[in-house]
């Protein structure tokens, strides 16, 4: 366990505490302590400063159960990993699967370079959320993957309701309630051929972002939304639903699962615009999904299929 890691376990608590007395626990110069801090407010987790009473975080972090998480992946087969601190949970499994560790999961309390669809960064402050990636070997062939971070969104949406979450999913990869982002996944195709492929599934989860968070849309976590569940068990319980979902994926190929599509789709008649990097821009309602997965956007009297591109809600004020 680095420095900072053995601090913010302390300052874990929620309670006020002396920087001194944390200066004499770790054996820790003055200089030293402030470039912890400064590292943990990098990181999206600032400490507050109480005055005379000390420093404090905003709450207790409820830590991931490292005993719990891998006595249920052992039941599934997986071979599972905790970290502190990685700079992506999608980057570090590509390591794995050089190494022939198959299928796998890997999750972290902290992500330093967390990474989301089309390069953007993924804000993952310490115990603020869910930060997990699971390698795995499809025996679907790369023609019929594309349809799969819409099956990953409606797994992970489907366990979410059962915790009292209204999910939906924004195509193709966010999770959203009432329009405001709550996770998203990124799934990356790791090596592939005329036969299996070997895939990177990516997961995060707000859980309690500090209030202070800045990103580039409207957000929520499960605090905000009344929901207060043991981190460790909901990733217990998002673990199974991707296994579950990808075994099904395995046995039966996409359709099954965009059958329920429907039931999931946040975008579902609203009025979008549809941007790409080059600077093409197209505007129409949302019309669902092919059987490819691929987003249908109403042009006149037809139905334009994208599996690409930029979605952006139209507002209607």
């Amino acid at each position: 366990m680095n420095t900072t890691e053995a601090v913010l376990r302390r300052l874990g608590d929620g309670r006020a505490h002396q920087p001194g007395l944390l200066r004499d626990e770790f054996g820790l110069s003055a200089d030293a302590f402030a470039r912890v801090l400064d590292e943990l407010a990098r990181l999206g987790l600032p400490v507050h400063q109480l005055g005379s009473d000390g420093i404090q975080l905003a709450g207790p972090i409820d830590w991931l159960d490292g005993t719990r998480l891998a006595g249920r992946a052992r039941t599934l087969g997986l071979d599972l990993t905790l970290e502190w601190l990685c700079e992506s949970t999608n980057s570090r499994l590509h390591d794995a699967l050089h190494q022939g560790r198959m299928p796998c999961v890997l999750l972290a309390e902290a992500q330093s370079g967390g990474r989301g669809r089309r390069g953007r960064g993924w804000v993952s402050p310490p115990g603020a959320g869910l930060y997990l990636s699971l390698a795995w070997r499809s025996t679907r062939p790369p023609a019929e993957l594309a349809p799969l971070a819409l099956i990953v969104g409606m797994a992970a949406a489907g366990v979410l309701r059962e915790i009292g979450v209204a999910a939906m999913v924004k195509w193709p990869n966010d999770l959203q309630v009432d329009g405001c982002k709550l996770g998203g996944c990124l799934v990356e195709v790791a090596a592939a051929g005329s036969g299996p492929s070997d895939l990177v599934l990516g997961l995060g989860i707000n859980c309690r972002l500090p209030s202070t968070t800045e990103l580039d849309q409207p957000w929520t976590d499960l605090h905000r939304l009344g929901i207060s569940t043991d981190r460790t068990e909901l990733a217990i319980r998002l673990i199974d639903g991707l296994v579950e979902a990808l075994r099904q994926f395995d046995r039966e190929g996409a359709g099954p699962a965009l059958a329920q599509w429907s039931g999931f789709d946040a975008l579902a008649g609203r009025m979008v615009d549809v941007v790409w990097d080059h600077g093409r821009q197209l505007s129409g309602p949302a019309l669902g999904i092919d059987q490819a997965g691929r987003l249908l956007v109403g042009q006149g009297e037809s139905a334009l299929p994208l599996h690409s591109g930029e979605v952006r809600v139209r507002s209607t004020a």
